[in-house]
């Protein structure tokens, strides 16, 4: 047994844990004591000799290369966001609050001790997912004992009931600013504008219409948190009984449920009052069905009823949010790639779609004057600009010219908050009509700007989009909010069960929601296609192409820092990247029939 322990690999691998701990907690400035030592030194020495004994079954280049590809970013962004003072005040966090800090050699030490234990973790994972990858589904036999029909329903009622408390507990719903800047509009009370997209906006006018019937608001915003729910139960019950056709084992069916019941963001999102909840559910099951089409090699898009959801779910994709039509043109454009040939009417259909989608709107907003702002699409470049000007960039007199125009270099440096764009572009000093008047002109000061404060428009980068690519960094803005903003509606908060019962639910189960943060999210999906390349299933990494356009879009033009509600597919998705590298992904061979 002493001989078994005190093995010479063992000892070299707990010394060089040891080491790499040690370097690690120093490094990255963690507050460590001896117990926190050893119980890393130990973890990180299994996990070697765990990799050490199993080495055979990723021995090869491809895990290598993606493995060290991943680590190394990983790494960099631990190292980055160590570079990061952030205040927690995102709206008002002015620069000497929020800030950037000067990169040092001890930087470079950072990335090489993220590098090593990245590493080791993401070839542990490997091996896990070789060797237990046959452990999750079942056979056919071995399912669960139930009709589809009954299962679905019964998925659904478990779902909506403890939302449905939730919405008692927090009735009529969340409402929010951006949630009455729209129910303005769609009232008539105020202008018209496709700022938040006018399908939704009329989407919710349609139960406040309904609340003006009982002339009383509250019924609306009611209504509409029950239709969101139902629809929300809807599509989580849906992903449920995918994953039984897929034959997963009963556990983690189990599992996924009380996922999205037991930590109660799911059921907050469900009765805000936000265009997000259902476009983002809409990402989440459009990608669903891409996996179908890519197990079924093509086939499940020759299917009416898979052509007809496609086009149900792209709806609400490109008509609930303005980047919407990128993700949706991104993710069909992959599918046509792939199986063009093979699906003339979901070519035919789709494209005819996505063309009807662009032009008539156009047409409608054109003729009724309906304009969409074009500060929104500024985010990124008017706070690299602002980052410039406030650091006393390199900028010539031509440059400072234009840019006063818009605005005084004053108010460039004053309005200035590195973690959200809204302060300035919304300052009644800022003319956005000078940018508007002339686009190319904008973007050429922007470009020319851009190689002599390289370093200055790369951080204004980082620090403008901080909390969608750090780990684990998250900040209330646009997480979740369950309150009600004051209105000139009459809406307001009633807790039905507290009323009923004497107590609320807030107290004993719904008092603190809380979630991974958006880059946490998000690195785990890319984690989860490098496990796809590995297993040689790399078709499927288009699952996630409605997802990564969106991230992508966001990442181009977001206006604020953190904002969990714009990337909410990845929290409906979780399950997904966790599940998908251990299904079994071969390609149903589905004999079509011959037409005689």
């Amino acid at each position: 047994m002493i001989k078994k322990l005190f093995k010479p690999n063992i000892i070299l691998f707990t010394i060089i844990s040891f080491i790499i701990v040690e370097i690690g907690m120093r490094v990255f400035s963690i507050d460590n004591n001896c117990v926190l030592d050893v119980i890393c030194t130990i973890a990180l020495t299994f996990l070697i000799n765990y990799l050490y004994k199993n080495i055979e079954l990723i021995k090869n280049k491809t895990s290598l290369i993606t493995s060290s590809i991943y680590s190394f970013l990983i790494s960099m962004v631990l190292m980055l966001q160590s570079k990061i003072v952030f205040s927690g005040n995102v709206y008002g966090g002015k620069p000497d609050e929020n800030y950037f800090l000067d990169f040092a050699f001890i930087d470079f030490i950072k990335v090489l001790a993220g590098f090593a234990v990245v590493f080791v973790l993401v070839l542990n994972l490997l091996i896990v997912v070789k060797k237990y990858e046959e452990k999750l589904t079942i056979s056919d036999k071995e399912s669960v004992r139930i009709s589809n029909v009954k299962f679905f329903f019964i998925c659904f009622a478990l779902i909506a009931i403890p939302f449905t408390l939730y919405l008692l507990t927090y009735a009529p719903g969340a409402v929010l600013g951006d949630s009455t800047y729209q129910i303005g509009q769609a009232l008539g009370k105020t202008t018209l504008n496709n700022h938040h997209p006018v399908v939704h906006t009329y989407f919710l006018g349609f139960f406040m219409r309904l609340g003006e019937n009982f002339d009383n608001y509250n019924v609306g915003v009611l209504l509409h948190s029950i239709f969101q729910i139902v629809l929300i139960s809807l599509g989580l019950a849906y992903f449920l009984l995918w994953l039984k056709k897929k034959n997963v084992r009963l556990i983690y069916l189990l599992l996924v449920y009380f996922y999205f019941v037991a930590n109660t963001v799911f059921a907050a999102y469900s009765i805000i009052m936000w265009k997000d909840p259902l476009f983002c559910l809409a990402i989440f099951l459009i990608s669903l069905i891409m996996f179908d089409a890519i197990k079924s090699n093509g086939v499940e898009l020759k299917k009416p009823s898979t052509i007809a959801w496609y086009i149900v779910y792209a709806f609400i994709i490109i008509f609930f949010r303005n980047n919407g039509i990128y993700i949706v043109i991104a993710s069909t454009l992959a599918l046509l790639i792939m199986y063009n040939k093979k699906v003339p009417w979901f070519a035919g259909i789709t494209i005819v779609f996505i063309a009807l989608s662009i032009i008539i709107p156009k047409a409608i907003y054109d003729k009724n004057k309906i304009t969409t702002p074009y500060k929104e699409l500024l985010g990124i470049p008017l706070q690299q600009i602002a980052g410039t000007i406030n650091y006393s960039g390199d900028i010539n007199e031509e440059e400072k010219e234009y840019l006063e125009s818009i605005t005084s270099f004053d108010n460039w440096k004053s309005l200035y908050k590195p973690m959200c764009v809204d302060v300035l572009k919304n300052s009644n000093n800022f003319k956005i009509s000078v940018i508007e008047n002339d686009k190319a002109k904008f973007f050429g000061t922007w470009f020319s700007l851009l190689p002599k404060n390289l370093s200055r428009y790369i951080k204004s980068y980082l620090l403008g989009t901080y909390g969608f690519w750090s780990i684990e960094t998250k900040n209330s803005y646009g997480f979740v909010d369950t309150y009600i903003i004051n209105n000139r509606y009459g809406i307001e908060r009633t807790d039905y069960i507290k009323n009923l019962l004497g107590f609320s639910l807030e107290d004993v189960w719904y008092s603190k929601v809380d979630y991974l943060g958006s880059g946490t999210l998000f690195w785990i999906m890319m984690l989860s296609i490098i496990l796809l390349i590995n297993k040689k299933a790399s078709k499927y990494i288009v699952i996630y192409i409605p997802a990564i356009a969106c991230f992508a879009t966001i990442m181009l033009a977001t206006p604020v820092a953190f904002s969990l509600r714009y990337v909410f597919m990845f929290a409906y998705m979780l399950p997904l990247f966790i599940i998908c590298p251990f299904m079994d992904l071969k390609q149903n061979k589905i004999k079509e029939k011959k037409k005689k």
